[in-house]
């Protein structure tokens, strides 16, 4: 039996849409919503701006779309949409159109009498960029399409390589290094441009000591560069059970030793749970929380210090 798909008060060209991935189109796509909608449109300098948008409207325009929803209900919502050209389409109708203009050129019955025939007796056909049967060259557009296909495979598994966004420091330097990050760079879903409730991610923090002779001491320090961490937000060493509500408790377990001419690799996970809470009142008062600080959430950013000793 089908599992009914839960409605949250919005709809892409009339179908509930998902959250958890993105929102596929092959045309125009029309947003229908109960409550407040906002289309993000990205900024330089890692800023965005709000849109506002009406009921029924319409994105047209081929490309990525991150849509802020808040329903009746005050539940803030982050959905994603694309709007990829029908290209399969597009060949279909090239593919009928030549084959119809090919049976007019062909057809004895048709020469001389086709204004097609009139018209493509102008053209030269042997300066088309076909390349058929060119030794050391494509034999036809398709063999072109799949090494496009598969060049697209490669990147899509490349990004997913790099989902956890790592983080390198040598601890071999006896001394502080730092990064500053963005928690809205480590999302695991792309095109992400601003955390909210429902979110989740990671980033690892790989420490090395190949340049050093003896065994190292390294200690985790987290210093928060702005004062808008959501207050459910939290962080998880994995491999572990424990969840600490601050990058500060997370760091006092964030300590230990490293062999000579090695690497560790810690990864940090990090979820921002909805509809958290022991009971309904509970519930009810971190989703307006949640809602809150959503709202007013920009950009929660934070450094990530390494500390290297030798091991005594």
């Amino acid at each position: 039996m089908k599992k009914e798909e839960k409605c949250y008060g919005i709809y892409f060209n009339d179908k509930i849409p998902k959250m958890d991935k993105k929102n596929q189109f092959d045309k125009e796509v029309t947003i229908k919503f109960e409550g407040k909608a906002y289309l993000i449109v990205p900024k330089e300098k890692n800023e965005f701006e709000k849109i506002e948008i009406e009921n029924e409207h319409q994105l047209k325009k081929e490309g990525n779309y991150e849509i802020e929803f808040i329903n009746l209900e005050n539940e803030m919502y982050h959905l994603q949409i694309k709007i990829k050209s029908s290209f399969l389409l597009l060949l279909f109708f090239l593919f009928l159109f030549g084959a119809i203009i090919a049976f007019f050129l062909c057809n004895p019955a048709f020469q001389g009498k086709s204004p097609f025939a009139q018209v493509f007796d102008s053209i030269n056909l042997s300066v088309l960029p076909l390349n058929i049967g060119k030794k050391g060259e494509s034999k036809n557009f398709f063999d072109n399409m799949e090494k496009e296909k598969s060049i697209e495979i490669d990147k899509k598994q490349n990004k997913k390589t790099n989902l956890e966004n790592e983080y390198d420091f040598d601890v071999s330097l006896k001394k502080e290094n730092s990064q500053d990050i963005y928690l809205f760079k480590t999302i695991s879903s792309e095109g992400l441009r601003k955390i909210s409730p429902g979110n989740s991610g990671s980033f690892a923090i790989m420490m090395s000591a190949e340049k050093s002779k003896v065994d190292m001491e390294y200690q985790i320090k987290f210093e928060d560069l702005t004062e808008e961490k959501p207050t459910n937000l939290l962080f998880r060493i994995r491999g572990e059970n424990e969840n600490y509500a601050t990058l500060q408790e997370l760091a006092t377990n964030l300590k230990g030793k490293i062999r000579k001419q090695m690497k560790k690799k810690i990864v940090i996970d990090w979820q921002w749970p909805y509809e958290t809470g022991q009971n309904e009142k509970s519930i009810m008062e971190n989703d307006q929380i949640d809602t809150t600080e959503g709202e007013k959430l920009n950009c929660y950013q934070f450094k990530i210090m390494v500390i290297g000793k030798e091991s005594v």
